[in-house]
């Protein structure tokens, strides 16, 4: 696993993943070498309140995201997934090591 220690800089772009083609304009413009996604819903609560939202951002903009970078050849895509798979923290770092309680 690479810890992207060696990465020293990079670009941070705002943009609505369910704008298919907005995005895919941006890619094919800025020729990405790699992607880091941080836009999925994590609010456990919220998302029992509203599913719909929460699929739309969490399933579909995230599939288009990857289909946009299999499309325009990122080889690297990093996903930062919800910590609620671990329940509620009892120490400040959950690790991949932590025991599993899904909230």
């Amino acid at each position: 696993i690479d810890d992207l220690q060696n990465i020293r800089e990079f670009k941070f772009f705002e943009q609505d993943l369910s704008d298919f083609e907005g995005v895919k304009a941006l890619f094919e413009r800025e020729k990405f070498d790699a992607v880091v996604h941080f836009a999925a819903s994590i609010e456990v609560f919220e998302s029992m309140q509203n599913p719909l939202k929460y699929y739309m951002n969490n399933t579909i903009n995230t599939t288009n995201l990857i289909q946009t970078c299999i499309q325009t050849g990122v080889g690297k895509f990093i996903f930062s997934s919800t910590a609620a798979t671990y329940g509620e923290p009892t120490t400040p770092v959950v690790s991949e090591n932590s025991p599993l309680a899904p909230i």
